[in-house]
């Protein structure tokens, strides 16, 4: 027992530290950014939670139609909230079934949530339907080292702060491979995140940043 709370307390610790909270601060700035830079006219920010990436991009790119999405009706009501000013349809429910057509959007983008994902494969097979034909698909989220991330595995039956699932770049490639996306590109971005950006194709193609 004592044995399992040591692993519980180093795992939670791991992700409440001021350095954790600063480095997912500035992964965010980093994507907003990006997004900013692009060549789109659709977005949509999946899991959108309280609507901060929402807020970024939309100051600097008034002009894109964005769409925010969440499981959390608190945090939809929060988003709308934030963005009050600004043309964004938000919506609730369940990233394993959005509520768009096929084809709806130039990008997709995940920030910070696609290592909550019980059912990641469904949650990309739906994000390649939304996405238009080449459209484009951005994850940024957390990144641990290989030591870290065995802790994590080890703790997850032990405390929900672990209750998640931290990717190597060999699993994303794979898990992207596996649900139709191309032109793979992985980086890391700071100490605790890396960025993967790919494509909507039927034809699997990988290659590094």
């Amino acid at each position: 027992m004592e044995s399992s709370k040591s692993f519980n307390e180093l795992t939670a610790a791991a992700f409440h530290t001021e350095a954790f909270k600063q480095f997912s601060h500035d992964a965010r700035e980093e994507v907003a950014d990006i997004i900013a830079d692009m060549n789109i006219h659709t977005l949509l920010d999946l899991d959108c939670g309280t609507g901060l990436l929402l807020d970024q991009v939309l100051s600097k790119r008034p002009d894109i139609d964005a769409s925010g999405f969440d499981y959390s009706i608190v945090r939809v009501k929060q988003a709308r909230e934030r963005l009050n000013d600004k043309n964004v349809d938000l919506r609730f429910g369940q990233a394993i079934q959005l509520p768009y057509p096929d084809n709806s959007f130039d990008a997709v983008v995940s920030t910070t949530t696609f290592h909550h994902y019980k059912q990641p494969a469904k949650v990309l097979r739906e994000v390649h339907r939304v996405l238009k034909p080449d459209g484009e698909f951005i994850i940024c989220d957390t990144y641990l080292s290989s030591t870290l991330r065995y802790l994590n595995s080890v703790a997850k039956p032990l405390n929900k702060v672990a209750d998640m699932q931290i990717y190597s770049k060999k699993d994303i490639w794979r898990l992207l491979n596996a649900t139709g996306f191309t032109g793979i590109q992985w980086r890391l971005m700071n100490k605790f995140a890396y960025l993967v950006k790919a494509k909507a194709s039927d034809m699997p193609l990988i290659h590094e940043f």
